[in-house]
């Protein structure tokens, strides 16, 4: 179960929409080096997860292709229903 965590007097009123995992209270303050070693045991712990791989090009291309055939689709409807140019009178 996910709870909201907030700290009214001990912070600016936002709410933390999460979990924490691996909460550790110290009755003292820590040096850098010790802080240094928490972060880089908490990286460890990072679980990783493959990439994700989008066919951008692809999706690109079909874009592409698919605008061309609807310019040229609406190119040929405008001209069949235009008057031809050879039969317009053009001004002197």
């Amino acid at each position: 179960m996910m709870r909201l965590a907030k700290l009214p007097e001990k912070s600016n009123g936002s709410v933390f929409f999460g979990y924490a995992a691996h909460l550790k209270i110290l009755g003292r303050a820590l040096a850098e080096s010790e802080v240094a070693s928490l972060y880089d045991e908490s990286l460890s712990e990072h679980p990783k997860f493959p990439r994700r791989h989008f066919l951008w090009p692809a999706v690109i291309l079909i874009l592409v292709v698919a605008s061309l055939v609807v310019s040229l689709f609406l190119w040929r409807r405008i001209r069949r229903y235009r008057p031809y140019d050879s039969q317009v009178p053009k001004p002197a």
